[in-house]
Formats: C-alpha cells, sequence, structure tokens
C-alpha cells in the first residue's frame, strides 16, 4: 500500500510539472519560428530528462523505506521477546500457588474436621441421651392418662350419636315445616280464591243492577264498581261504553269499548258496539273495518250486517247496503231495525212506496221504535210532494205529523 501511494504521488507531481510547464508564459519578443519537428524534438528532450530525475527520486525513497522495514522487524522481535520472558514467569507464580493450595490447605482443613467432627459427636451422644430421658418421661406421662384419653372417647361417641340424632330431628323439623308451610300456602290460596270469588259475586250483582237500571247515570256508576271489584269484567267495560255513548261522552265510551277488546279478543259485541260509536262520529269507512271484525268472529250476528249497511248507507254504498241487509233479515225475519234499514235505503234509492212497507213492517214488530217513526215521517212527506190530489197530499202529511209527534214522545 506504501508504495502505491508514493507511485501515486510522483505521478501526480510529473503531471503537474509537465502541464505546468505548458503554461508558463515568455516576454512578447519579436523571433524567428519555429518549426513543428523542432518544438517537438525539444519537448521530448526535455521529458526524458525529468523522467530521469524521477526515477533517481524513486530510488532513493525505496531505500528510506527498507531503512523504516527494518526497524519496524526489530521492534516486533523485542516485544515477543518480552511477552515470552513474562509469560514464563507468570507460569511460575501461577504453579507454585496451585502446590500451595494442593497441598497445604487440605493438611490444614483435615486436622480441624477432625477436631470439628468429634465434637459433633459428643454432642450428639448427649442430645440422645437427653432424648431418651424425655421420652421415658412422655410414655409414663400417657400411661397416667390413658384413662382420661378412654373417657374422652366415649364422650366423643356419646356426643357423635346425640349429632345425629339432632340431625335428624333437624331433617324431620325441617320437613314438618315444609309441610306447615305447604298448608299455609293452600290456605292464602283458598283465602284468595274466597276473597276473589266473593269479589265476582258482588260485581255480578252490581252488573245485574247496572242493566236493570233505567237512570244511566246510576247505571253507570253501577257498572263502575262492579270493574272496581272486577277489573277483568270485560262485559261490565262494554255495557259501560254503551252508556257513555248515549250521554255523547264519545271519549269515554271509545275508552271503555278498546278496554273490553283488550280483556277478550273475542267479543263481537264489542266490535259492533264500537263501530255503532265511529258511525256516530261521523267515521263510517272506519266502523266498517269494526263490523267486518264482528262478522268475521259472528258471522251469524244479523245486527253487525244491519249496522254496516246503515254504515254503507250514510257513505252511499247503496248496492253494499240492500246486501247486507237482506243478509241481515235472511238471519232473523222478525228484526225491527233492519226493516227500518232496508225501509231507508228504498227510500235514497227513491223507491218510497215500498220504503213505506217496510217502516210499516217494522213498527207492526216494535211499535215503539223511535227511528222507524222518524223516517216514516219523511217518506210520507216525499209522498206528499209527489201526490197531485190535494186531498191524499194532506191524508199524507196529516200521517208525517203524527208520526213525528210520536217520535217526539219516544225520545
Amino acid at each position: 500500500m506504501k508504495y502505491k501511494s508514493i507511485l501515486i504521488v510522483i505521478s501526480l507531481l510529473l503531471c503537474m510539472s509537465v502541464f505546468g510547464q505548458q503554461k508558463k508564459t515568455v516576454p512578447m519578443t519579436v523571433q524567428p519560428q519555429k518549426t513543428e519537428v523542432q518544438v517537438l524534438e525539444e519537448t521530448v528532450l526535455q521529458l526524458q530528462a525529468e523522467n530521469q530525475a524521477f526515477h533517481k527520486q524513486l530510488e532513493s525513497m525505496e531505500k528510506e523505506i527498507e531503512i523504516c522495514r527494518e526497524d519496524v522487524r526489530h521492534k516486533e522481535t523485542t516485544i515477543n521477546d518480552n511477552q515470552g520472558h513474562w509469560l514464563t514467569i507468570l507460569s511460575i507464580v501461577i504453579g507454585a500457588i496451585v502446590l500451595i493450595l494442593g497441598v497445604g490447605v487440605p493438611l490444614i482443613l483435615n486436622n480441624k474436621s477432625e477436631k470439628y467432627i468429634e465434637k459433633m459427636l459428643s454432642d450428639a451422644k448427649q442430645e440422645a441421651s437427653s432424648a431418651k430421658e424425655q421420652a421415658e418421661k412422655a410414655e409414663k406421662a400417657l400411661n397416667s392418662i390413658q384413662p382420661q384419653v378412654e373417657a374422652v372417647k366415649e364422650q366423643v361417641v356419646s356426643a357423635t350419636e346425640q349429632a345425629k340424632q339432632a340431625k335428624q330431628a333437624v331433617a324431620d323439623i325441617g320437613e314438618l315445616r315444609t309441610h306447615v308451610d305447604a298448608i299455609e300456602k293452600k290456605i292464602n290460596e283458598d283465602a284468595l280464591a274466597v276473597e276473589k270469588a266473593s269479589k265476582e259475586v258482588q260485581a255480578n250483582r252490581l252488573f245485574t243492577q247496572a242493566y236493570s237500571e233505567k237512570d244511566s247515570s246510576k247505571a253507570i256508576a253501577l257498572y263502575t264498581k262492579a270493574i272496581e271489584l272486577k277489573p277483568d269484567f270485560a262485559a261490565a267495560y262494554n255495557n259501560r261504553g254503551i252508556l257513555l255513548s248515549e250521554l255523547k261522552d264519545f271519549a269515554g265510551a271509545m275508552s271503555d269499548y278498546n278496554k273490553a277488546m283488550e280483556l277478550n279478543p273475542n267479543d263481537a259485541d264489542a266490535y259492533v258496539n264500537r263501530g255503532i260509536l265511529k258511525s256516530s262520529m261521523g267515521d263510517d269507512e272506519k266502523a266498517v273495518i269494526d263490523y267486518d271484525r264482528a262478522i268475521e268472529l259472528a258471522p251469524d250476528d244479523y245486527a253487525a250486517y244491519n249496522n254496516r249497511a246503515c254504515s254503507f248507507l250514510l257513505l252511499g254504498k247503496l248496492d253494499k247496503a240492500f246486501e247486507d241487509v237482506s243478509m241481515a233479515l235472511n238471519k232473523n225475519k222478525n228484526d225491527s231495525y233492519s226493516y227500518d234499514t232496508r225501509g231507508q235505503i228504498y227510500l235514497a234509492m227513491g223507491e218510497n212506496d215500498q220504503a213505506l212497507e217496510d217502516f210499516n213492517h217494522a213498527l207492526s214488530i216494535n211499535n215503539v221504535l223511535y227511528e222507524a217513526y222518524v223516517n216514516r215521517a219523511k217518506c210520507y212527506r216525499k209522498l206528499a210532494e209527489s201526490e197531485k190530489d190535494p186531498t191524499k197530499k194532506a191524508e199524507l202529511i196529516t200521517k208525517a205529523e203524527a208520526d213525528e209527534k210520536k217520535a217526539e214522545s219516544l225520545k
């Protein structure tokens, strides 16, 4: 590596001298120009001279390097010799230490160990003798308390037997307590059943009284007491709803009908009554939905068909109304309300004579039917409007006034 570095330095110096000479300037004097061949020859001679000078310098540097190398070798030899010398001394010291530890120390330790072991044996003998004496004393003490031990064993056996008996007694008491609890539970259940039955009897009695009561306010109060005694009394809610509806308490009636259907979802009457309420409130579309459900639950309920016919009539659906009222009359030929409804349908269709015939038939079945008197009075007046004979016209108007007066008396 040193040679390569020296060669690189020399090469750099050579290049610097060559290019440095090319950059030198000369005084600007007028001289005759040389030919190119002459110039080249001079340059070659100059380079050869410089090369020889460099070779001399290189040889001189190589000699100096060799001298340095010899010095380094001499120092390495000296260091190796010193290292070997110290290693020899160290080996001798270590050997001496090992010899001392391997021979002297065991001898010393052996002597001390024998004395220590003799002392331990002496102490052990003394402890064994003391332990033997204590064992003999313990045996004597054990022999002296043996009767007491036997007595304690007998007491333990007796206590164990008593514990078993006590455990059995506790088990018997627990079983007895279970029976007592079952009896108490049965008594409580019977008491609750008796109380519930008593309340139901009272509620049913109040329901019967309310059903027979002519005064709507008193009847509502009786139904309310019945419901307090029997909160799941669906029929009481339904009947109270009817009375509230008649008193124009539509919100209260709706609440009662909803409760009745909640308690008994299959009660067709509740759906019919709620349908009537919705129709009274002017919502015949929803009334028809309730009548549909009532007919689904009770297909033979002629009242549901008649009421749905009334809603169809109010909605202007005369064909459906006539179909439903015909179904109602087919299921009950003596229903005055159905004849009154069909009479209203005939009246809406302009068939006044047939309407009058149905109103007359309705009143022949039920002569206190308020609606039939009102509707027949309307029919008489329509007939009077189309009558040309003054005498007959006057007779029809007189009949209409009589029906209106009768209806007023039945309110």
